[in-house]
């Protein structure tokens, strides 16, 4: 049960930071068996996909998102912190 304990954890989203661990470390939110039973894939509309351009543009957008979330959860995180000290 520990494994599944963690991975719980892991991809919960965390007060100070306002993501999960996981999106701050993969840029995107965790695909649960869910997503994948619904057919829902994160990030990508698949309906307005119809080119490869479109594909990497998706793609494109998801990883500049990366670096956003990563950012802003920082910026939480150290929020947070702050008025712990205070």
């Amino acid at each position: 049960k520990l494994p599944l304990a963690l991975f719980a954890d892991r991809i919960s989203t965390k007060r100070t930071t306002g993501y999960s661990p996981y999106e701050l470390m993969f840029g995107q939110p965790a695909v649960l068996p869910v997503d994948v039973e619904m057919e829902t894939y994160l990030g990508i509309n698949w309906e307005e996909v119809r080119t490869t351009e479109e594909l990497l543009t998706g793609r494109m957008d998801q990883l500049a998102r990366k670096k956003h979330v990563l950012e802003l959860g920082y910026k939480r995180m150290m929020e947070a912190r702050a008025k712990l000290v205070t």
